[in-house]
């Protein structure tokens, strides 16, 4: 067994992409073998010249190659070159220790690409100027039921939650208290749910489940862990439903943004498949 030391750096306390080095070319990549533990890493390396890791122990193939987690160029984790994260590439930001002070968590926003239109992309930013609410149940000619939304910059005791992690732009949408989000349709009206960006607000591996149903009959379905320090793109494509069901395997607080959604009428039958 090879033992390969780096001379890198733990980013404590920090999320995805935050800021670690006096280089402002690198930022925070957490680990895919561990939940709370990021690396600072270089972030110019070409995403095309990335490979996954190991889907069974994530790990990586090639020699000099860590696995972590990279949204913004894969959403399986990927091998990353040691040499990326060496402190030489990313020397340490000099911290200075004073008396009395307050230690808040930047809100960098991790965006996210996704393939949708702006028609159809619902971002939670327009339902109210409050800074939280509940999505009308009639919202955009579609039933919500337990969908909440807030901004959390107005909160800063949500700083060090997940619920900053998933935010794309203003405010973002949670289930309150834990409990099951509803989006469904009245007929002859039926749906796409293309994807969307979710988080967990407090629990890391945080399992979402969302099941797609028409006229009753599950039509697709889907369980994703969520984790509290990166944002996961889940891209569903689920086809003409009338219904999906948002829920955790343990009753905590998830969040999402960037809902690609479009509405129309029931023209055309398409058989159920179901993914996992």
């Amino acid at each position: 067994c090879l033992i390969i030391r780096v001379n890198s750096q733990t980013c404590d306390g920090m999320s995805q992409y935050d800021q670690c080095s006096t280089n402002s070319a690198c930022g925070c990549l957490y680990r895919a073998d561990f939940d709370d533990i990021a690396i600072c890493g270089f972030l110019g390396v070409t995403c095309s010249e990335l490979v996954s890791c190991e889907s069974l122990n994530n790990a990586c193939d090639e020699p000099n190659h860590i696995c972590i987690r990279h949204p913004r160029c894969h959403n399986l984790p990927v091998c990353y070159p040691l040499s990326m994260i060496d402190q030489q590439m990313c020397p340490p930001i000099t911290k200075v220790t004073t008396t009395a002070t307050t230690s808040i968590r930047t809100t960098t926003t991790t965006r996210i690409p996704q393939n949708c239109s702006d028609s159809n992309l619902i971002t939670f930013d327009t339902i109210t100027n409050e800074p939280s609410g509940e999505v009308p149940s009639d919202y955009i000619g579609l039933q919500w039921k337990n969908f909440y939304v807030m901004n959390v910059t107005a909160f800063p005791f949500y700083s060090t939650s997940g619920f900053y992690t998933a935010r794309q732009s203003g405010y973002i949408a949670y289930n309150k208290n834990g409990s099951t989000m509803t989006i469904s349709s009245n007929p002859p009206y039926v749906f796409n749910l293309y994807s969307l960006i979710a988080s967990s607000g407090f629990q890391n591996r945080l399992k979402l489940i969302m099941i797609g149903k028409r006229s009753s009959k599950i039509w697709g379905s889907a369980m994703y862990p969520l984790y509290t320090h990166w944002p996961q793109l889940i891209e569903l494509n689920y086809l003409n439903i009338d219904s999906i069901t948002f829920s955790t395997t343990d009753p905590a607080e998830f969040a999402i943004d960037n809902l690609c959604i479009s509405i129309s009428p029931l023209t055309t039958t398409v058989e159920p498949t179901t993914a996992t």
